[in-house]
């Protein structure tokens, strides 16, 4: 059992270790009779995980949906908000004394990684204290990130600094990079961003059927940061400045995805995605329920040769 008085940032945790940690309580989450999930923040990011598994469809999160875009705006738009797994009957009772807002020390969680997603859960000897008032100002959002405003495209410029590889290109180098938690919460259903984010996933696999009927290139991957997981497509016109080689030259596409999935074959695990920038687009697909049917498109966006 760890000492009560070491604590752990969000961004030391190591998988399947316990550590302590000191955090704000963000939300709380009954899914199904007997599960809760706890979603806490730090201010620091996860560190991102390998990719281990080889054919199944990646989540976007941990909990069985993602929570409605109005409860995601309640949300921290930097730093990774950790998922903490409640099942035991001693640990729902404890919990129900928490708030959103509120500022906790745990002792002695488990910490576990699952589809290439962190998680925590409660061990038998898991305590849970609360947070005096003068230990609350680390949280302060001013104290961890002061926040730089921009014209360009839209005003929500937050302390992304994280840095990326040379492996994309994008046509709007003045814009400011964005959180993907900054581009689920944004006020408008359409808007552009730019942000660095890690490929993790793309469907298909197969080059062969990079194409639908009417030859336009069709791909949906799964894009990543510290803040969340988007599904973007990429289509048409983008798909071709994307690649940006004969649609013949399969080898050729087959090199560039490897690059940007990080492994010498997309089937191969385990593959650690590098960081590149990417600029999105969102859009709607139902004019009459454009929250619902809001989605993300890549564009202006290309992979440099090797």
């Amino acid at each position: 059992m760890i000492g009560s008085c070491c604590f752990t940032s969000l961004k030391d945790i190591k998988e399947g270790e316990c550590s302590n940690l000191s955090c704000q309580i963000v939300h709380i989450s009954k899914v199904y009779k007997d599960r809760w999930y706890l979603f806490v923040w730090d201010g620091t990011e996860m560190p991102p995980c390998n990719i281990l598994v080889k054919s199944e469809r990646l989540p976007l999160c941990v909990e069985p949906e993602m929570l409605p875009t109005y409860m995601l705006r309640k949300f921290p738009t930097f730093g990774s908000v950790l998922r903490i797994i409640v099942d035991r009957v001693s640990e729902k009772q404890a919990i129900h004394c928490l708030q959103p807002g509120q500022h906790v020390k745990l002792l002695n969680l488990f910490f576990q990684v699952n589809m290439g997603l962190w998680n925590a859960t409660f061990t038998p000897s898991t305590k849970m204290q609360y947070t005096m008032s003068r230990e609350m100002e680390a949280f302060s959002p001013q104290r961890m990130c002061g926040e730089k405003f921009s014209p360009r495209w839209n005003p929500i410029a937050r302390c992304i600094s994280r840095s990326h590889s040379e492996i994309t290109g994008v046509a709007h180098d003045d814009a400011p990079f964005v959180s993907l938690m900054d581009i689920l919460t944004y006020h408008n259903v359409t808007a552009k961003f730019r942000c660095v984010v890690r490929f993790i996933q793309v469907y298909p696999r197969d080059v062969r059927k990079l194409r639908d009927i009417n030859g336009n290139i069709k791909l949906v991957a799964i894009l990543e940061d510290a803040t969340a997981r988007i599904h973007a497509s990429l289509y048409a016109d983008e798909g071709e400045k994307f690649f940006g080689c004969d649609e013949s030259d399969e080898e050729a596409l087959v090199k560039k995805l490897n690059r940007l999935l990080g492994g010498e074959e997309m089937e191969k695990v385990p593959r650690n995605p590098p960081w590149v920038q990417c600029c999105l687009f969102s859009f709607y697909k139902h004019k009459m329920d454009q929250w619902e049917s809001r989605r993300f498109r890549i564009f202006d966006t290309w992979i440099n040769a090797s």
